[in-house]
């Protein structure tokens, strides 16, 4: 049975690969509705900003967990067995704090935007907490994959596999 962290990052790399997939939706309508018809639909750029910004933060606790970011492989590459556990401990301390602040912020920012009902100044008029939202919930993820992480190497540094 799957782990409810395992169906969390699940679903947010699927979010993100129909983020993705949108994006590429909306583009191709435009340049196929420029070319076509002339004028633009008025929501592509628009669209496409806010899908990148949901793919990217829904996707970066896959790419964490996949280990493709945030290592600076040769120094990490010089280590094994005890010394690369501890260096993991401590990269994934200071990664775990600088993604807990992110989130308080970018939580506290959505927040804001949802109080003061601020708006896209936009032909569609979005709710910016709606394209804010998806950075404080993918970071939390990351957070999550981080402490994972941090588990995983507290029990090789205790000899427990």
């Amino acid at each position: 049975m799957r782990s409810a962290a395992q169906v969390l990052f699940d679903a947010a790399r699927l979010i993100a690969g129909l983020a993705l997939a949108t994006m590429v939706v909306v583009i191709t309508l435009e340049i196929a509705v420029r070319n076509i018809f002339g004028p633009s639909l008025q929501i592509s750029d628009e669209l496409g900003g806010y899908l990148l910004v949901a793919m990217a933060f829904f996707a970066i606790s896959d790419a964490y967990r996949a280990q493709v970011m945030m290592r600076i492989e040769f120094v990490y590459d010089r280590f094994q067995g005890r010394a690369k556990a501890c260096l993991d401990l401590v990269y994934d301390l200071i990664a775990l704090s600088a993604t807990l602040v992110l989130v308080w912020f970018s939580a506290r920012f959505a927040i804001s935007s949802w109080n003061r009902g601020v708006n896209a100044s936009t032909f569609l008029e979005t709710p910016q907490w709606l394209p804010q939202l998806p950075i404080p919930i993918g970071l939390t993820l990351l957070a999550l994959a981080i402490c994972l992480s941090m588990a995983g190497s507290v029990r090789q540094l205790l000899g427990k596999h």
